[in-house]
């Protein structure tokens, strides 16, 4: 008769995740100033990069999923000892950029 395992007996650490907080839609935030605690970039399941941004948005934590170029591309250029740092999305034409 076979035993049954527990989760301990594999040696694994238990998975916590980084980003914390319901899911908020990028157009919720819009030309607001929202707190940017860390950030996330990973392979889209579609195509091109995902990333997932961990916020603070009427004292609460969010998250928000975004596939936008460039702030995809401007979020990496913030120092590591930069976070958190406050800043607004606005939407500049069909783009969303940080300001």
């Amino acid at each position: 008769m076979s035993t049954v395992k527990q989760f301990k007996d594999f040696g694994l650490e238990p998975f916590v995740p980084r980003l914390i907080g319901g899911k908020i839609h990028i157009e919720e935030i819009l030309n607001l100033d929202i707190l940017v605690h860390s950030f996330e970039i990973v392979d889209s399941k579609y195509k091109g990069k995902c990333m997932y941004l961990q916020i603070t948005h009427d004292g609460k934590r969010r998250v928000i999923f975004t596939t936008a170029m460039p702030l995809i591309k401007k979020i990496q250029e913030v120092p590591i000892d930069g976070f958190p740092f406050t800043v607004k999305i606005i939407k500049d034409n069909k783009y969303f950029i940080f300001v």
